[in-house]
């Protein structure tokens, strides 16, 4: 048996640590992740690249665009090759690459465009210079992505492209421009891909953050929900156990939970009970539990047989060991020879209790809470008669503290009216159905804001 437990310990335990740790692969996975981010972005670069190139119709009627020769023939070959990239989109591997090809052709399109007219024409020189600073906002619309080097690549071209038609310009035509000016866009060019680059890297940051994000916690989860099944595997599986009939109902607030119950199977057909909530609720409170799990099957047994000592013992230990972690602990010893059961109830919501045919009326204990070692003995004993037909309800706070739709709490009245109104019902399976019902219609869609259990224990 105490093999048993180490063993599951060392599970859980393991599940716990692997939560601060992240795979391997996971640099790879996320790198993955960021690609297909990636490639999302240009998809929609493409669409939002071609609804622009729409807008650019307009142009083809107004003055002086519209005078320019052969324009028409132009914007149609960027329609062709627009149309093409829309086609292209659904193909991950060329996207990006023919992004590339459709900036750099359009690049192309524009500077032949504008030296047919303006430069042939020996346009304004100051015209010339702001329309080809202008083109720096191809470089800035590549910031639109989440390709690392894109401004950089679209830029390199759009500033080698201006220097062959400078160079055309100057050395072929043999126009005197003023050198002062002539690298103006050059500095823009620059200016602009450092800002576009600037903007794409932080983007990739943003997004690279919230990929890992989303990745650790979908690990987090996966552990949480192997470490929720561990943790119920600690739980007693007993169907039957001479002497009483049980239910139980058991929600935690997360995939791990700090209330726990169990058994412990004594000589001469005696039963111990002990229940126990945690303080807080998620990994650290299911780790405490764990560990009170280990505990009390461990203890010496000669402990086991009294409830003062058994809780005296773990409130030691939480204050020695655990000293910021407490909880709220009932221990039962159901002696079947003496016909009494011995109850220890350390800071825990006061158990009810009734004989067969009469009402849940709570039953009155003294005792602090475990892990501060306020007092020794840290309960004082409360002694019951053991008869046949007598049912105790215990249970953790989560059930009576938990607000519903309307902010009111269940409270121990609340909870003794349900029990009271369905003591009746014969059967334990059908009275935990019928006070489940009732919690249901009180809640209604209300998530218990804490880890919440209750026991029902018939005596045989």
């Amino acid at each position: 048996m105490n093999h048993k437990i180490s063993k599951l310990l060392i599970q859980i335990l393991n599940v716990f640590v692997n939560l601060e740790t992240i795979d391997n692969r996971s640099a790879e996975q996320l790198q993955g992740l960021l690609e297909k981010e990636s490639l999302i972005v240009d998809k929609n670069y493409a669409k939002v690249g071609f609804y622009l190139h729409i807008i650019f119709y307009s142009w083809l009627f107004i003055s002086p665009v519209s005078e320019i020769p052969g324009i028409a023939y132009y914007v149609l070959t960027i329609s062709i090759f627009t149309l093409i990239l829309l086609f292209v989109s659904k193909f991950e591997r060329i996207l990006s690459i023919y992004i590339y090809f459709h900036n750099f052709l359009l690049i192309a399109m524009i500077y032949l465009v504008f030296y047919q007219t303006y430069l042939k024409s020996r346009g304004d020189i100051n015209f010339i210079l702001l329309f080809y600073s202008f083109l720096s906002l191809l470089i800035i619309f590549q910031s639109l992505r989440l390709r690392e080097y894109a401004c950089i690549i679209v830029g390199l071209f759009l500033s080698f492209s201006y220097l062959i038609v400078i160079y055309i310009y100057i050395v072929i035509d043999k126009v005197q421009i003023n050198s002062s000016i002539i690298f103006i866009p050059e500095l823009i060019y620059i200016l602009s891909i450092f800002i576009g680059t600037l903007i794409i890297n932080s983007t990739r940051r943003v997004v690279k953050s919230s990929i890992q994000l989303v990745y650790e916690r979908t690990l987090l989860e996966n552990d949480l929900v192997l470490a929720g099944k561990v943790q119920d595997s600690l739980f007693p599986d007993y169907k039957d156990i001479k002497g009483i009939k049980f239910e139980i109902f058991r929600k935690t607030h997360g995939s791990v939970g700090g209330d726990f119950f169990d058994f412990v199977q004594l000589r001469e057909g005696n039963i111990g009970v002990f229940l126990a909530d945690v303080a807080g609720h998620g990994i650290s409170a299911a780790m405490i539990a764990a560990i009170l799990k280990v505990l009390v099957s461990t203890i010496p047994y000669r402990m086991k047989l009294n409830p003062a000592v058994l809780l005296d013992y773990l409130d030691a230990k939480l204050y020695k060991d655990f000293g910021s972690h407490h909880a709220s602990a009932i221990y039962l010893f159901f002696d079947f020879i003496g016909k009494q059961i011995f109850l220890g109830n350390a800071g825990h919501p006061y158990p009810m209790f009734a004989y067969k045919d009469e009402v849940f009326q709570e039953v009155y204990t003294t005792g602090s809470i475990l892990g501060y070692k306020i007092k020794t003995p840290v309960v004082d004993i409360k002694t019951i008669p053991l008869t046949s037909g007598s049912r105790l309800f215990l249970y953790t706070d989560g059930l009576i503290e938990t607000p519903n739709a309307k902010g009111e709490m269940l409270e121990e009245e609340g909870l003794l009216e349900i029990l009271n109104r369905n003591r009746s019902e014969l059967n334990i399976k059908s009275f935990k159905e019928s006070i489940v019902s009732d919690f249901k219609k009180y809640f209604a869609n209300v998530e218990f804001s804490d880890d919440t259990m209750f026991l029902i224990i018939e005596i045989d």
